[in-house]
């Protein structure tokens, strides 16, 4: 081939690439037009559409849970604010917890975050507060106490579960994440776990089962509704800059899922702890596999969500063992989580060590 035909191709290559780039930003260009200046629902109409949902759920104040909540709020429970805030806070936080059902109202618009996220952000706040008592609480021997703090915050996050929202949704997996984490911890240093197993062992079956499937839907829409009427509310400026958010971002939806299933393979892998804590206190041993405490845990606690296999159950030197999910690849890579490595750890933590 002669140069002069190689430096034409060459060029041509180019301008191709080019073509396409100007292509993919029309595109783009004219998907942003459509979207930032459609015309969605009246603000009315998406004001009816949400006040169904909420008529839908509506609770009687002294059957829901969230009027407790919105008391804590504002009485500045946890925060220093009200008087005694501590004890007082917390015997109303564990009152409000072993309420069955619980249902913060849905607005329109913009205010809805807002009103949601001031909820959010103390229940955060009780959650990291108990949890630092319940240690203190396991270090005195109170395992008793600590095991009603951590039940408290466990309820407390179903309680977020139980909304549609996606960012509340998240907010109690988040919570249940870390109580479920030091839970392990107490469990497994604890000199008598009984209180805390209870804890774990009191998880109701259709905790442990995938129910993805049947929640998305109604998280999905609902939130999906009430961007819509924050949509409904921007002008074309702020459209532009969420459209362009939204492109660059995963959204809180699209979250759901793969934090659901991290959630689930930690609600199932604390249960196996339980079993193997039950088994070493009866034998005096870490069992050789997870086969030996079959009758002491659901069937469906041995099966890893995330992968559809058992999980990863390894006797180390000392006395010691790890237990950890494959991860979403499905490789065993020695419990590892980095770069390269997707295993999901359920014992030890990391920087702990299994007695």
């Amino acid at each position: 081939m002669k140069p002069n035909d190689r430096s034409l191709k060459k060029s041509w290559a180019k301008k191709r690439y080019v073509l396409i780039g100007i292509v993919l930003l029309a595109c783009l260009g004219i998907s942003a037009v459509v979207l930032i200046f459609s015309h969605s629902p009246s603000r009315e109409l998406l004001a009816q559409r949400i006040a169904t949902v909420n008529a839908a759920h509506v609770l009687a104040p002294e059957e829901n849970a969230a009027t407790i909540y919105d008391q804590l709020v504002a009485s500045g429970a946890f925060t220093g604010t009200g008087p005694d805030p501590i004890l007082t806070g917390y015997t109303t936080l564990v009152k409000a917890s072993r309420m069955e059902s619980c249902w913060f109202p849905l607005v329109p618009g913009e205010q809805c975050y807002l009103e949601h996220g001031k909820l959010n952000l103390p229940m955060r706040r009780w959650m990291f507060e108990l949890v630092s008592m319940a240690r203190s609480d396991v270090a005195g021997e109170r395992y008793a106490n600590a095991a009603e703090k951590l039940d408290c915050l466990t309820r407390m996050a179903g309680h977020l579960q139980q909304q549609l929202l996606a960012s509340d949704f998240l907010v109690g997996m988040a919570i249940e994440n870390h109580v479920s984490l030091t839970l392990a911890e107490c469990i497994m240093q604890a000199n008598d776990a009984e209180e805390l197993l209870r804890v774990v062992e009191a998880m109701p079956p259709d905790k442990l089962a995938n129910d993805y499937e049947h929640i998305s839907p109604q998280i999905l829409q609902v939130s999906a509704l009430i961007a819509e009427s924050v949509w409904a509310e921007q002008t074309p400026q702020q459209r532009v800059r969420n459209w362009w958010q939204r492109i660059r971002e995963k959204s809180e939806e699209e979250n759901c899922e793969e934090v659901y299933l991290r959630l689930l393979s930690r609600r199932r892998g604390t249960r196996l702890l339980a079993g193997l804590k039950r088994y070493h206190d009866t034998n005096g041993r870490w069992p050789d596999s997870l086969d030996e405490i079959g009758t002491l845990v659901p069937e469906q606690a041995l099966i890893d969500p995330l992968t559809e296999q058992t999980f990863v159950y390894r006797k180390e030197a000392g006395s010691q063992f790890v237990l950890y999910s494959k991860g979403p690849n499905k490789r065993d890579e020695n419990g590892l989580r980095d770069a390269k490595a997707d295993d999901y750890r359920i014992w030890p933590r990391y920087g702990i060590k299994a007695p």
